[in-house]
């Protein structure tokens, strides 16, 4: 299994000891990685869409050479069973290879359990990650949760951004920090 977080500082590693620590100097490969793994909603997403957002300046072509590549990249370094596709159109991860703690975190928003979900949250998506070639990936990545599912897992719980599930978290005891103000009164929430 490989083990993927987004939530903080961007972390990756293998339970069979694989050494995966060449990663860290392909910011493109793991940026890539994490929109798939974090991806929002689940599942496959549309080849179009990550040319878009990972090689906005190059030709189509050679945006499609790119991204031919980095998933070649991906599969040769995490097993030919972590990344799937769908057809010609469609790329994504699969979940029984890799685990995601953001999709973790909303898996446990989504069946109320807080504790759990509190337990997850290490700090903002991607917390010190950047990647200036591609301004989209980094504007996807920043709003307000869009990527995560925090701000929608609030929402749908109390359609007061960090008054749902997300203020729960702030309330629940090991969640106070210093003077009762909880630490995650500064998750982002997806408003409107």
């Amino acid at each position: 299994m490989i083990e993927l977080r987004v939530l903080g500082a961007l972390r990756l590693s293998a339970s069979d000891g694989r050494d995966l620590s060449g990663f860290n100097r392909q910011p493109k490969r793991m940026a890539l990685l994490a929109y798939l793994a974090a991806a929002n909603p689940h599942g496959l997403q549309r080849r179009d869409t990550l040319l878009a957002l990972f090689w906005p300046e190059v030709s189509a072509t050679k945006a499609r050479a790119s991204l031919s590549q980095t998933l070649y990249s991906l599969r040769n370094a995490l097993g030919e069973q972590a990344i799937v596709t769908h057809g010609d159109d469609e790329v994504g991860v699969s979940r029984d290879v890799v685990w995601c703690d953001a999709q973790a975190f909303e898996a446990a928003l989504d069946a109320d359990r807080p504790d759990d979900a509190l337990a997850l949250y290490r700090g903002e998506l991607l917390t010190g990650f950047f990647l200036s070639e591609a301004p989209e990936f980094e504007r996807a990545g920043t709003r307000g949760g869009r990527r995560v599912g925090v701000g929608r897992g609030a929402r749908r719980r109390g359609g007061h951004g960090a008054g749902g599930t997300l203020g729960a978290l702030g309330r629940h005891p090991r969640a106070r920090g210093r003077g009762g103000d909880p630490p995650v009164d500064d998750l982002p929430v997806e408003t409107g």
